[in-house]
């Protein structure tokens, strides 16, 4: 007769186990799923903000280490001529007999072109080597430049 009455007012779920009723856990709430997609999607998102992170300042130092190598060979160039190269072109093909110095122009690494500009003014001489940077534009705030 007690397992009768607690029949009528306990659900369908409920089990009578030793101890009192209990409910079984469901197999896989939906909650829990979409907890655990949120967690992998945080995680993820972190991931490849941390892989892009590093990645963008491996290139930035290659970028680094080009221009260096440009800035060279124009300081070369000069100390053989006494006067800066018009444009990159001359340190490909020098004027005399000298080697060229440089086999190519390189890229920087976004596989953009590096830009070469001689000012006479204020101080006659001054060089920039300039990387138009990640996104590809001239003169904005990521262009990296010879120091």
């Amino acid at each position: 007769m007690a397992l009768r009455f607690l029949g009528r007012w306990r659900g369908s779920r409920d089990q009578l186990l030793l101890g009192g009723l209990r409910r079984p856990m469901r197999k896989r709430p939906l909650w829990r799923v979409v907890r655990l997609v949120v967690v992998a999607a945080a995680a993820l998102m972190v991931t490849t903000a941390a892989i892009s992170y590093s990645n963008n300042k491996l290139r930035r130092r290659k970028t680094y280490m080009t221009i260096a190598e440009l800035t060279d060979a124009v300081l070369r160039f000069q100390h053989d001529f006494q006067r800066y190269p018009d444009s990159f072109q001359q340190l490909l093909q020098p004027p005399a007999d000298q080697p060229p110095y440089l086999e190519k122009v390189p890229d920087d690494a976004w596989g953009n072109p590096l830009h070469y500009r001689l000012e006479m003014t204020p101080e006659p001489g001054r060089f920039y080597v300039v990387s138009s940077g990640p996104d590809g534009k001239p003169g904005t705030v990521d262009d990296i430049e010879n120091l």
